[in-house]
């Protein structure tokens, strides 16, 4: 597999994981040397566990939530996804939003994540 297919098949399976609330592959997708740039606001999240927390906090406001991927761009070691998430918070809110997500892969691994929100 090369670099920029390794790199597609680590972003799907991370956003399949925001999607589904599955986290059980995470160890095989994501590095222990893992560096989430983007956060919660309380600075940098790290490693496996770090992930998790993340897909954990970003669920946890919806009673249901779909993550679709829109765009999906590689070159080498980066993936770039556009992101929509739709989804239902428990008083009934229906939230829409779109993010941008940068990825670096490093031995088939998700080594470093930066994230934006796109605002309308």
């Amino acid at each position: 597999m090369t670099a920029t297919h390794s790199a597609k098949f680590v972003m799907r399976a991370m956003v399949e994981m925001f999607d589904t609330g599955d986290d059980g592959r995470a160890e095989a997708i994501v590095s222990a040397h893992y560096v989430d740039h983007q956060g919660l606001g309380t600075g940098e999240i790290l490693g496996v566990d770090g992930f998790r927390h993340v897909v954990r906090v970003a669920r946890s406001g919806y009673t249901e939530l779909d993550v679709v991927i829109e765009d999906l761009i590689a070159d080498g070691d980066r993936v770039v996804a556009r992101l929509t998430w739709r989804g239902t918070r428990p008083d009934g809110e229906l939230v829409h939003r779109e993010t941008i997500d940068i990825v670096r892969v490093e031995s088939g691994l998700a080594i470093e994540h930066w994230g934006s929100r796109i605002l309308p």
